[in-house]
């Protein structure tokens, strides 16, 4: 790992407005990591303006196959049962989610699987943050974090059960492509909003090409000029990116990867160096653009055991 020193370019940008949230889409079930899910995002509400909350709790339907034809219409109507969940959820919120006027909340319980009531209801109240918890002692979840980031359209945060609620270090990976700056404006947007700042590490990983040993080069030589060409990229792209005036809050971070996925290098390096929020474009330069959501991204989610991961999708500017 090298860190390198970044150069000021004279470029004007357009404004970078507030990092604000106006619908929130919370995911939430009833197993370990609900309470460390509400925690952290009731001090991720004190970072960030939040102006209404959606609790949802998806019940499974057990009758997968509808074997039983009117077991559904059982429990739809059981309003017992479902004002039981939504009066539990509310305790909960009311307790854990202090930092928000409980009259923003809106709570909901929905009958089927997990991940499509939770998109649905994303997309029936335009939400523009939808955050999930991982339990990261499980191998299994309600909502699997692959599927969700693949298939989510808004910003999304997915919060680890050991996840920590502080806000000192922001490591944001990059490629350099549009997703990258719509990743590295939001981390600057709610850099400006913390009453101390916040230090913002820029990450960009490179290695040589795929099958140089089969080539008649100098590998040494080769490796030298390729590392001198990323650290120019990386004093461009903050030149050309970053606002004079929060270049003073940026750290450019150039990690040489090997064999490993660069996704697993991002989420060791988050946790060993103890960053507290990683905030990463939802797509970067690869074919796998095409299946809604980067395979880095989707590995840093897999990975991360301690550190919030915030996947935008839409510019704050």
């Amino acid at each position: 790992m090298k860190t390198a020193e970044f150069v000021e370019i004279d470029k004007s940008l357009p404004a970078i407005p507030p990092f604000r949230v106006k619908e929130c889409l919370i995911g939430v079930d009833f197993n370990v990591s609900i309470e460390a899910l509400l925690h952290y995002f009731n001090f991720f509400a004190k970072a960030v303006p939040v102006e209404s909350v959606h609790f949802l709790h998806a019940v499974p339907l057990p009758d997968l196959f509808n074997l039983y034809e009117d077991q559904n219409d059982i429990q739809l109507e059981d309003r017992t049962a479902r004002n039981d969940i939504i009066e539990k959820l509310r305790l909960q919120a009311n307790h854990a989610v202090p930092n928000i006027d409980p009259s923003k909340f809106r709570i909901e319980v929905k009958e089927g699987n997990p991940l499509e009531k939770l998109l649905e209801t994303a997309r029936e109240i335009n939400s523009d943050l939808v955050v999930i918890g991982h339990n990261v002692t499980q191998t299994h979840h309600g909502i699997l974090t692959k599927n969700f980031a693949r298939q989510i359209k808004s910003n999304a945060l997915v919060v680890p059960s050991k996840a920590r609620s502080s806000l000192k270090k922001i490591l944001v990976p990059v490629d350099f492509s549009k997703n990258s700056v719509y990743a590295l404006h939001t981390a600057i947007a709610i850099n400006r909003q913390q009453p101390k700042p916040v230090k913002i590490g820029i990450l960009h990983t490179y290695n040589l090409p795929a099958n140089f040993s089969a080539y008649r080069f100098n590998e040494s030589k080769v490796m030298e000029m390729l590392e001198e060409d990323r650290e120019n990229a990386i004093q461009d792209f903050i030149g050309e990116y970053v606002p004079k005036a929060d270049r003073k809050y940026v750290e450019p971070i150039l990690i040489k990867h090997n064999h490993y996925s660069i996704g697993h290098h991002i989420a060791a390096f988050a946790d060993s160096h103890k960053f507290d929020l990683i905030v990463m474009g939802a797509k970067g330069h690869s074919k796998v653009e095409l299946l809604f959501i980067g395979s880095v991204t989707e590995k840093v989610l897999a990975l991360t055991k301690k550190v919030p991961v915030l996947v935008v999708r839409k510019s704050p500017i």
